[in-house]
């Protein structure tokens, strides 16, 4: 194998797309390799990609309309521009390998580059396969996946398992500093509270509703709670109107200083979250996002719930009582907190890195 290898990386759409494929990147710079993303055009991905120095380009995309509309009349026009772009793209690059992560911007990119002959490995965040890998599994040389069940709409394939990559710097951090940045007392239960990169605002009010039933503890408590941009001064209002410990925030870039901090973490059950999850190990309170492509973030919940790791409340079952409950049942168990969120001795990256290029050179030798 030649000492650089191009290998482009068709991910976007959300952070639970981005971030396992930045991680995967940054892996393969790392082993010398030249990874080179394909995104949607005005995709959030990019500044995501351009403060880590990655390359990209841009393409058309949109995801199939589920309804009758103006956007099911676009959609064929629209994906007949990205097939186009994508083979451009594909021809300019020459890459080695073409991983898919999941969500409609691999479409164009996983077909153009099966056409192409080169090889493909897709990449399934979730413990149930979204409509695009489902599809673009058929036109895979390899398929990967994070969660240990056999996922059975992949084409027929037999998934090699690797886990989801996760970011390395949420590892490592001093708890003591992070405390100090984010204005908070280190002697205080820390409760970590998000709910994706836009937030979730049923559970930001249920977080706040259930403080209120945590007052005769509440001198031994105090928030993190990531609100999202949208619902941030709503949630600061409430912190100061019903003197919440703690502090709110519209979005944290360093997770890691928040997870170091952490004693509990509510959450929804996104893959990235839950891969993170797995790896910083400390207890977590899941409340899976109903209306999830194939109620997928229920099964990532359960996953992690059956390795003793989670609590599940579904969001039917969601109130301020049953969240104060949880919450105080942990209070009561908690255990010294590390100073340290110590890193995994194998990182699932590193695990799909070995997948990838063995590809690559099964190809180049033949086998």
């Amino acid at each position: 194998m030649p000492q650089e290898s191009r290998i482009i990386i068709a991910a976007g759409g959300t952070g639970g797309h981005v971030y396992p494929g930045i991680a995967l990147a940054e892996e393969l710079k790392s082993r010398g390799h030249r990874p080179f993303f394909v995104v949607k055009k005005g995709d959030l991905a990019r500044d995501m990609l351009s403060r880590r120095g990655l390359e990209y380009a841009e393409i058309s995309s949109m995801g199939l309309p589920r309804s009758p509309g103006a956007r099911l009349i676009r959609f064929p026009f629209v994906l007949a521009a990205g097939l186009v772009s994508a083979r451009r793209i594909l021809k300019e690059i020459r890459p080695s390998a073409c991983v898919g992560m999941g969500s409609y911007i691999s479409f164009p990119v996983v077909v153009n580059a099966k056409s192409l002959g080169i090889p493909v490995l897709i990449h399934e965040q979730n413990a149930v396969a979204g409509l695009a890998n489902g599809i673009l599994s058929r036109f895979a040389s390899k398929v990967a996946v994070s969660f240990k069940p056999g996922l059975k709409n992949l084409g027929g394939m037999n998934p090699v398992l690797t886990g989801n990559p996760v970011r390395k710097d949420i590892f490592g951090i001093d708890s003591a500093r992070s405390f100090s940045r984010l204005g908070l007392e280190e002697r205080r239960f820390t409760i970590l509270v998000f709910g994706g990169s836009q937030g979730a605002a049923r559970l930001n009010s249920t977080v706040v509703e259930a403080w209120k039933n945590l007052q005769d503890i509440g001198s031994g408590l105090q928030f993190i709670h990531i609100a999202g941009p949208a619902d941030f001064e709503n949630t600061e209002r409430e912190f100061a109107r019903q003197r919440m410990p703690g502090r709110a925030f519209p979005y944290i870039h360093d997770m890691g200083e928040a997870y170091s901090c952490a004693d509990i973490i509510i959450s929804r059950s996104g893959a990235t979250t839950v891969a993170e999850l797995r790896h910083v190990n400390k207890p977590s309170i899941l409340i899976p996002f109903p209306h999830a492509t194939g109620n997928h973030q229920y099964f990532n919940a359960k996953s992690l719930e059956s390795d003793g790791k989670a609590v599940v409340i579904t969001e039917k079952n969601l109130d301020a009582g049953v969240l104060s409950s949880a919450i105080r049942r942990e209070f009561s168990n908690r255990r010294p907190r590390a100073k340290r969120v110590e890193p995994p001795a194998v990182f699932p990256q590193e695990k799909l890195a070995e997948e990838i290029l063995n590809l690559i050179g099964s190809d180049r030798t033949g086998k």
